[in-house]
């Protein structure tokens, strides 16, 4: 047991906070750690003196590992790696510049809102029912997994971005999903993938729009 109850906050630096992380996991069953009073956890930057990118915080259970989080609602450039385990997500509503990375079932984030500049993969099924804002995010899809976002209207790309779905039955759907955007800025470049046998349904865009500006090395691909 890791007995943290009473944190309420984990802040990095602003300056000066190369190689900074935080981290916390939880391997094996019995195994556990108690943040229940974490509300926010952020973490300044994914930087790294070696290059071994990313330089982030995490959360991550595994092996029946209890990571007890039922107040956190608040992520920067956190890593939440959900193997077998239990990782109290229900009250998520932000994580940006981040992971999530899925990897059973059972995993749900009812109120996540925003995930701008956050990679998401899944090899199981999920629905956010609830999620706006995903700007320069990244999202995978294996293994049989449908990943729906049903109210998510407009897309921003911001950086290198990846939307793939990768195997038979595997989908990423976007019902509501109108407007794409390259925003101004280099290689802002957004990669859409349907591999062996996946889909991305994004069946009611549109318009596709490049910035008229600062616009060096853009891209928007579809394989």
């Amino acid at each position: 047991l890791v007995d943290m109850r009473n944190v309420v906050s984990i802040t990095d630096s602003s300056v000066d906070n190369v190689g900074h992380s935080v981290t916390f996991t939880a391997d094996g069953v019995d195994s556990r750690v108690d943040l229940s009073s974490l509300v926010s956890f952020l973490d300044a930057s994914p930087s790294t003196n070696d290059g071994n990118w990313p330089g982030l915080s995490s959360l991550s259970v595994a092996n029946g590992g209890t990571l007890v989080t039922p107040s956190l609602e608040t992520l920067s450039a956190v890593i939440i790696t959900h193997g077998s385990g239990a990782l109290d997500t229900g009250k998520i509503k932000s994580l940006t510049g981040g992971q999530i990375n899925i990897q059973t079932g059972g995993v749900s984030y009812p109120v996540l809102q925003n995930i701008r500049s956050t990679s998401l993969s899944s090899g199981h099924s999920q629905n956010f029912p609830v999620l706006t804002s995903l700007d320069g995010a990244s999202v995978y899809a294996e293994k049989g997994a449908v990943l729906t976002f049903p109210v998510v209207t407009s897309y921003t790309s911001t950086s290198s971005s990846v939307v793939q779905a990768s195997g038979s039955g595997s989908a990423i759907a976007f019902p509501g999903l109108s407007q794409i955007t390259n925003s101004a800025g280099w290689y802002r470049r957004l990669q859409v993938k349907s591999l062996n046998g996946g889909l991305v349904d994004m069946r009611n865009v549109v318009s596709i729009t490049d910035s008229s500006v600062d616009n060096v090395g853009h891209s928007v691909t579809f394989t």
